[in-house]
């Protein structure tokens, strides 16, 4: 992944070990940082934000 990557709801919860309906809660919560193209539709993460997700502390993710 370069730092210009986005990653779609289903490739990054493959990444972070969650499901992707978990991963739209954080994303809709502000917990982790994505974008809707044009206010609609399918969420875009970028790479960079999913890494400081896996890097934060252990609180801020879910526990299994």
């Amino acid at each position: 992944m370069t730092s210009n990557d986005f990653l779609t709801v289903a490739e990054a919860s493959m990444i972070v070990k969650l499901t992707p309906v978990h991963l739209r809660k954080l994303l809709r919560a502000g917990h982790v940082k994505g974008a809707r193209p044009r206010g609609r539709g399918s969420w875009r993460i970028p790479a960079d934000e999913l890494r400081r997700y896996l890097e934060g502390p252990a609180p801020a993710r879910p526990q299994a």
